[in-house]
């Protein structure tokens, strides 16, 4: 059966020993049965849990990593640059787990990370590109607005998931913003990849609607675009726009 909460914080020490177990069963047993402790008991014992981030099992590290996020706020910050460089861990779900830490920081916190974080956006892991940008989607606005068209960059990534996670970032970024990058935007419209021509063309469709309508004639000509999840999109994108929008474009919508 679990110990009482009073037990555990007083077996921890010994528990925290078990981490450096040969099996890793049992380093992970060690590692959730810290998970339950208070964040003031955890704090005791976090240099034996950041070891494990570099642990040779993946079940570990990221057990680990989500402990580590239990931890008061100022003592994540601390922990903040470890953390960060697991978004480049060879195993998806803990590249995952530390996408949530991170994205618990305090606004001030995660914007001092965002250059480190951005540099991953260029990693040869896509994964590891995806984590970036959805870290970086959790920024506050000025510094997300920092670091758009690294951003908007991702919107060619060679990897369907990537340019998914680039779209709903930049669709975050406050109107102004969004609309500075419109141009740079629409200039993907004529990628030779239909997965960069969608990515850009739903980035479009997010634009308030005075930007939208500058962006219209490009657009409407995606309408004829060879793929059909392009065209569809350029369909909703146009259909945002207002009225008089609409029908100045009528000869390329008919």
């Amino acid at each position: 059966g679990k110990l009482p909460a009073d037990a555990v914080v007083a077996q921890a020490p010994t528990i925290a020993q078990r981490l450096e177990e040969s099996d890793k069963d049992v380093r992970q047993s060690a590692v959730l049965v810290l998970r339950t402790l208070r964040a003031d008991a955890l704090a005791a014992h976090v240099p034996a849990i950041v070891q494990r981030l570099e642990d040779s099992d993946k079940d570990v590290r990221r057990s680990a990593v989500i402990v580590l996020g239990k931890l008061p706020a100022d003592a994540v910050v601390a922990q903040a640059p470890t953390i960060v460089q697991r978004l480049e861990d060879s195993d998806k779900d803990v590249r995952q787990s530390a996408v949530v830490v991170l994205g618990k920081l305090p606004a001030d916190a995660l914007a001092a990370q965002a250059p480190v974080i951005a540099l991953r956006l260029e990693h040869s892991n896509s994964g590891v590109r995806q984590s970036a940008v959805e870290v970086l989607g959790k920024l506050p606005a000025e510094a997300l607005v920092a670091q758009a068209p690294a951003i908007a960059q991702r919107l060619e990534d060679s990897h369907p998931g990537v340019r998914r996670s680039a779209v709903e970032v930049l669709g975050k970024l406050p109107a102004e913003a969004l609309a500075a990058l419109a141009p740079a935007v629409a200039q993907r419209l004529e990628h030779k990849d239909s997965g960069v021509r969608w990515s850009a063309m739903k980035v479009l469709g997010k634009l308030p609607a005075e930007a939208l309508a500058t962006q219209a004639p490009a657009i409407a000509q995606r309408l004829e675009d060879e793929d059909s999840d392009v065209r569809r999109s350029a369909v909703e994108a146009l259909g945002k726009l207002p009225a008089e929008a609409v029908a100045a474009q009528a000869p390329a919508i008919a």
